[in-house]
């Protein structure tokens, strides 16, 4: 079809108890070029066990919004069952799942706005979605989550809750590339992944902050010139919030809002209608802050480049970023708001580039989420009790012990002593090993912080939460520390278990007699840690600053590594009677291999993207023979120590509280497992604050 036609659904299908509506109001349609379809099912949500899947294919041209009748409800799982001496035991949790693909055809645009979906306490839940593009084609997809039922005293307490979302691009012959249409024969452009596994019933989600609790995010994934207009709001709304509390930098070229372009299209340049435009726009913006809660809202807006994934237009013509939007907020009302500020431009022919022929028509004649905004100003929400929420589920709630509060400025405890919070032993491995007189040194000089790595450069997201005022109190920088280990190492825990086995099986190797006298597969080996770091790239490209400040690092500690390994050798042959028996002794070998792993990775540092630190950190690791969990334990202090190290230096504590802090941290300094779950983020606050951090005028931090 032509671009200037209507889009007509040409199928659907669906089969009980998931049912796809069409909109067929008339009033409408007349007032956009594109169709809108409505998700529902008869129960108004998922029971467990229910397993549904989407598919939408979106023709050359045409424009598709999906939208739902309202919350997508995850219904909990059975309550333990009590046997006849009254023990109870834990019923297996059944997961609800929702598969989606999306197809999207040169120069289309599609457009999915659901309302969120709400987890009950002991729900479990998982979705997988695929959306696979076309460079010249446009996309707004909106993925959110709410605490549940939290005006009843829910707030995050569902058993699992697992969200990922995967985006390829195609050459428009996606049915031959992938026949499937799953992505299998693609690459994707990044994989964004959120899991809560409160059944290992020690995890803390950052969404306790005292008097502002998240209970909803946001994330919403943009592309494609069609939706430039809401990328524009989306980073006018990033520096309104932003501004409340800190200075901003000025605008650059990838930002700058120019909604009224479609104007010059129209020939109407005169400097009155240019005046009133950014009247009308200056209003709707006040509207938006009159019309918010007095609770806090997050938004950050992150940009992912996509020239590396266009085999198919190397020049660029037709690309353009991929943009990120993350949103925390306590009120749902709040997110309704911002929303429909954000995507009006799909709805509104003058805001739009949708009015091609000049008739008035836009996108979509439906204006976004507005039918959900009630009243004038969004009503406030009560603060959960510190006794019900995620106290119950993690065992702490907002980083305080339930009989005291941070440790004082001397260093005396006040709060809960580490040894009485739950062990984290589901994920302990019964294999660890104690480490050699000659790991224990690598362990100490990778935790001595004169270490050359740059990490002190970087704040985790530290800075811009302070400076946004989050971290009103103590109480409030240890939930940031310990929230934040956590979910750096529930993501970077996988990575670095596989680097580590890989690195250590080449090693021992060299001990069955049937592989010593083979040489180490360099090509094999580099091919494998370039899937596995590729892994990760694509699992923290989506954040900014915390995607750069893990390249710096691994840069950083592989040159460390390599120097540390290579004086080793040299020491080894000075102190040895180099005899040929000692040449092609084991030993020797061995040290040579350790060698030869970090000249690979060296190798592939200047490659695509570089290295992460966790890919180096588990090579190092297992190249100084350091046991698998213990180099969790020093990760987890390196992440800790770093972030620790910031909030003295930002005066938010004292260096004495700060040793407290750290000793503290580290009980849940907890690596993460190997499992078919992506690569996942446990803080999505923290991944939305750490992402505003490129908006500061000013800052101490490069991250």
């Amino acid at each position: 079809m032509d671009q200037g036609e209507t889009t007509q659904l040409t199928t659907i299908s669906h089969q009980a108890p998931v049912r796809l509506i069409p909109l067929r109001s008339t009033q409408i349609l007349n007032q956009g070029r594109g169709a809108i379809a409505f998700l529902s099912n008869y129960g108004a949500g998922l029971l467990p066990g229910d397993v549904y899947h989407y598919d939408f294919h979106v023709q050359s041209n045409a424009r598709l919004g999906i939208l739902t009748q309202g919350n997508n409800r995850i219904y909990k799982q059975k309550q333990k069952k009590a046997n006849h001496d009254n023990s109870s035991h834990q019923v297996t949790p059944q997961l609800s799942q929702t598969h989606m693909t999306a197809l999207v055809d040169p120069h289309a645009l599609l457009v999915v706005a659901p309302d969120p979906m709400t987890p009950y306490a002991n729900s479990a839940y998982r979705q997988r979605q695929r959306i696979l593009l076309h460079p010249s084609s446009s996309l707004c997809f909106i993925d959110w989550f709410t605490s549940g039922r939290f005006a009843n005293g829910e707030q995050w307490q569902q058993e699992v809750l697992e969200t990922s979302t995967e985006i390829f691009f195609h050459n428009g012959n996606a049915a031959n590339e992938d026949p499937t249409l799953q992505g299998k024969n693609l690459t994707p452009v990044l994989v964004d992944s959120v899991a809560f596994l409160a059944k290992e019933n020690f995890c803390n989600y950052g969404m306790d902050w005292g008097d502002w609790q998240c209970n909803a995010f946001v994330t919403i994934f943009l592309y494609g010139s069609q939706v430039g207009g809401v990328q524009r709001r989306c980073h006018i709304v990033q520096d309104m919030f932003v501004s409340a509390h800190t200075r901003v930098r000025d605008n650059d070229n990838t930002f700058k809002d120019d909604d009224h372009q479609v104007l010059s299209e129209k020939g109407e340049n005169d400097n009155h209608h240019h005046q009133q435009r950014e009247e009308e726009k200056e209003k709707e913006l006040d509207n938006l802050r009159q019309g918010l809660s007095d609770h806090r809202v997050f938004l950050s807006l992150s940009k992912v480049e996509t020239m590396a994934f266009m085999s198919t237009d190397p020049s660029g013509r037709n690309t353009s970023p991929l943009f990120v939007v993350r949103m925390a907020a306590m009120s749902n009302e709040d997110l309704y708001r911002v929303l429909n500020y954000c995507l009006r431009p799909l709805g509104s022919s003058q805001l739009s580039q949708g009015n091609i022929g000049g008739d008035g028509k836009s996108f979509f004649g439906w204006e976004f989420y507005k039918e959900r905004m009630l009243a004038s100003k969004s009503s406030a929400v009560a603060v959960v009790p510190l006794n019900t929420g995620v106290q119950r589920k993690c065992g702490i709630a907002g980083g305080m012990s339930s009989k005291g509060s941070f440790p004082n400025e001397d260093g005396t405890y006040a709060m809960e002593d580490p040894a009485s919070l739950p062990e984290p032993a589901t994920l302990q491995s019964s294999k660890s090993l104690m480490p050699t007189s000659g790991s224990t040194l690598a362990m100490l000089l990778l935790a001595d912080s004169s270490l050359p790595t740059g990490s002190f450069a970087h704040s985790s997201g530290l800075e811009v939460a302070a400076q946004l005022g989050l971290l009103q109190t103590k109480q409030h920088v240890q939930n940031f520390v310990q929230t934040n280990v956590q979910s750096v190492l529930q993501l970077w825990g996988p990575v670095v278990r596989q680097v580590h086995d890989l690195c250590a099986n080449s090693m021992r190797s060299l001990d069955d007699e049937v592989h010593a006298s083979q040489p180490f597969d360099e090509l094999s080996f580099k091919q494998q840690i370039h899937e596995i770091n590729q892994r990760l790239h694509l699992a923290v490209v989506s954040n900014g600053p915390s995607c750069m400040a893990s390249l710096d690092q691994g840069r950083s500690l592989l040159r460390v590594s390599l120097q540390l390994a290579e004086d080793h050798v040299q020491q080894q042959q000075k102190d040895s009677a180099q005899t040929i028996d000692y040449a092609k002794s084991k030993h020797y070998l061995r040290i040579q291999v350790r060698v030869s792993i970090l000249n690979a990775l060296n190798s592939l540092r200047s490659s695509s993207h570089g290295l992460h630190l966790a890919s180096v950190f588990g090579a190092s690791a297992a190249v100084f023979e350091i046991p698998i969990d213990h180099a969790g334990s020093l990760l987890g202090y390196c992440v800790a120590r770093d972030t620790v190290s910031a909030a003295v230096r930002l005066n938010l504590i004292g260096p004495l509280s700060s040793v407290a802090l750290l000793a503290y941290s580290q009980k849940f300094a907890v690596l993460g497992r190997v499992t078919d779950v992506p690569l996942s983020s446990c803080a999505p606050v923290l991944d939305t604050i750490q992402a505003c951090h490129n908006a500061l005028a000013v800052r101490l931090f490069r991250s």
